[in-house]
This record gives structure tokens, sequence and C-alpha cells, in this order.
């Protein structure tokens, strides 16, 4: 069996867990990482065939060994960020920084799939999703869940299980246009590429089905039809079973820094 990581990308997420618990969690705490051997990659392929700037990649090396001076007036474990990599600003600016040029580039699938703004949790990734649709250029169409319990569904009104969120499903409302870029959540059609975590490009907006491409890699311009399908939770954080049909995509203007793994923006 081989496993890839790199300890510096994000760590497991343990809902609600703290410090102790996270790091309980990782590879390293099992009892089979004394029987692993380790091989080290050291040569940067990204730095090496994209040209990025080294000296942020020095940053990145440092902050994950845990190298940087600790900013002790703001926390234990918090550190200064170089006034480099800050954006001073409101997040409208911010929004309008990285997508600068929406109106004329919003048919350009590559300009489209390049930019995302890497948010830390769902509700921050939401809020950005929603202001930059509203900016999107097109007619929006909204599309509504049907939201259920397996027992007791008297004990939990609509309204409420129309209200939750949970991690990796799509929300009960969701206004999408034409053009924009969304996310898929499900694996549909591995074999041509339709995975989760895939890009796509939204191009027919249906009753009951939508029509994509995705956007970038070594699938782009692979057609996809999206239905609504049921989708349940991955982790069991409420007292009861919920499934959520609806399409299993969520807009990507702004996406969680987990989901950011293995994603390249221009």
């Amino acid at each position: 069996m081989v496993w890839a990581a790199d300890w510096r990308q994000s760590l497991p997420v343990v809902p609600k867990g703290s410090r102790g618990q996270i790091v309980n969690a990782c590879l390293r705490s099992s009892p089979l990482w004394s029987l692993a051997k380790v091989y080290r990659l050291d040569v940067n392929m990204r730095i090496l065939q994209v040209g990025e700037n080294r000296d942020f990649e020095d940053y990145l090396v440092r902050c994950g060994d845990g190298k940087l001076d600790v900013n002790v007036t703001q926390g234990p474990f918090r550190v200064a960020v170089p006034d480099g990599l800050r954006f001073k600003g409101t997040l409208d600016d911010l929004i309008g920084w990285t997508f600068e040029g929406l109106s004329s580039n919003c048919h350009d699938h590559l300009w489209m799939a390049g930019r995302s703004i890497i948010c830390p949790t769902n509700k921050t990734v939401d809020v950005i999703n929603g202001s930059v649709m509203d900016k999107f250029p097109g007619l929006p169409r909204e599309y509504r869940s049907f939201d259920s319990v397996e027992t007791d569904a008297h004990l939990y009104p609509t309204e409420f299980l129309n209200s939750l969120s949970p991690s990796g499903m799509p929300p009960h409302k969701m206004t999408l246009k034409v053009g924009s870029p969304v996310m898929l959540l499900r694996n549909l059609d591995p074999q041509h590429g339709h995975c989760n975590g895939t890009k796509y490009i939204l191009t027919h907006l249906h009753d009951n089905v939508i029509e994509a491409v995705v956007a970038v890699g070594a699938y782009q311009g692979n057609r996809l039809f999206i239905p609504r399908i049921p989708i349940r939770p991955s982790e069991n954080s409420f007292p009861f079973i919920m499934t959520r049909r609806q399409f299993p995509i969520r807009p990507c203007f702004a996406i969680t820094s987990n989901k950011a793994q293995g994603q390249t923006l221009l």
C-alpha cells in the first residue's frame, strides 16, 4: 500500500474536536505508522514547471515546519502574515480584485475556473458565492431541495431541515446562472472524469437536470447531465438521518481550504 501526503496540508477534520483530538486523528498517531517506510520528495515540481514565487514557497515550508515566529500578542499559536500576503480592504474589494473584468470574461471557461477565493469555513464560502453570483451576468434560476428524515418526521419541521447545511452537501436553496462555475460533490461517472471535486461550467439549466462541461484538466470539455439525487451527510452530526434531494453541486467562486486541496488556480 502506498500513502502520499504532505503533513503541512490540512489536518483531519474532527467535528468540534480539540487540538489534541485532531492531532490524535493523524496517520502518524496510528500504531501502523511504525511499520511504514518513508520516502521524501524534495523537488517542488510546481515551482520548476510554473515558476511560482520561491519566497512564498519558502514561507509556506517554514510555516508548516513550525519555524515562524509566534505573534504572542495575537495568541499562543498565531504567526504574523507578511504585508505582501495580506489584502487590505473590504470583502467587496477582495471580490472585485479577484474577479476583475467579470462581465467581459464570464464566457471564458479557463478564466472562470482559474480563480477562486479560499475560505476557512462553509459559512464564509456561502456568503462570497452569493455575492459573486449576484454580480455574475445573466438570469438567475433558483433550485430548492426536498428535505426529509427517516423517522420522527413530526419532530423536525421542514423549515428546520431546510436551514441545515452539513459539510459535503449542497444548500437547500441554490441560485445558479448559465456560465457560472460549480463543483461536483459526488462521484457520478469517474471513468469519464466526473468525480467529487471536479470544476464545471454550467451550460443549460432545466427543471430536473442541469447540463455542464468540465472546465479544466484532462477531461476538459466533457459534458455531464446532472440530475437531482438523494444525498445524506457524510458524518452523523445530527440525532436523525436526514436526506436531501438536490443537485450534487455547489457554486465555486469561493471554496474551503479542504476542497482546495489538489486544485490549481491560475
